[in-house]
């Protein structure tokens, strides 16, 4: 609950929101919290490096994203309204960032102990073309410049967006169309000298295979 985080880090008068990442000081903080913007970033490197080191040692970085896989079934039924009017389709979405990736980048800036997860929201319209308005009004369309502008999109390649997204994606009990917005979130921290490191190959002490056996042998059901 993002207003609620927001309200509770107010009340403690320790919080500090800024807007951009260039005006962070180094080492100064104990938790940054980037929310659904950084798959906007153009230098997305530099970025997530700019916020590791604005942190302290051992600072805790989250951050979320939308995930490739958010709104596919609309952004797919689109495509195909667009194919089928114009034998031609624009992108109307921005990029996403793939959570393979996203784990990669933050590891290349410069964050120890990654970890990533997938949360999802399902939502529900009377008409599919509310999730369209809903998108446009969120700021989520395509951002990119291009050589072209991209054409608008007819009456007509909405009306056939409508028609495939309601062949495609039935209404529910409720008699609403559902989607489903699927949200990545990065937990990093800052490296520090206080935090575990891995061991070298050959430095452990648990042989993974005893310790499997007995976990085996101690199950009653065999």
């Amino acid at each position: 609950d993002t207003p609620a985080l927001v309200q509770i880090l107010a009340k403690t008068g320790k919080a500090v929101f800024i807007e951009g990442v260039e005006s962070l000081e180094p080492a100064r903080y104990d938790l940054i919290i980037s929310l659904l913007t950084l798959h906007n970033v153009n230098a997305l490197p530099e970025t997530l490096r700019l916020f590791r080191e604005a942190l302290k040692p051992d600072g805790v970085f989250i951050a979320t994203i939308f995930d490739p896989a958010c709104l596919f079934p609309v952004k797919m039924s689109l495509r195909k309204a667009e194919l089928n009017m114009t034998n031609g389709a624009a992108d109307r979405f921005h990029p996403a960032i793939d959570i393979r990736d996203f784990g990669g980048l933050a590891s290349g800036a410069g964050f120890s102990l990654p970890v990533l997860e997938t949360d999802y929201l399902d939502l529900a319209y009377k008409r599919p073309l509310d999730i369209l308005k809903d998108i446009s009004g969120a700021g989520e369309g395509c951002l990119l410049k291009t050589e072209t502008p991209h054409p608008p999109l007819t009456k007509g390649i909405l009306a056939e967006f409508e028609k495939i997204y309601a062949a495609e994606n039935p209404k529910n009990s409720d008699g609403l169309f559902a989607a489903k917005l699927s949200v990545l979130t990065l937990t990093a921290r800052a490296p520090s000298d206080a935090q575990r490191k891995p061991l070298k190959p050959g430095e452990g002490k648990v042989n993974l295979t005893d310790y499997f056996s007995s976990q085996t042998s101690a199950d009653p059901t065999g």
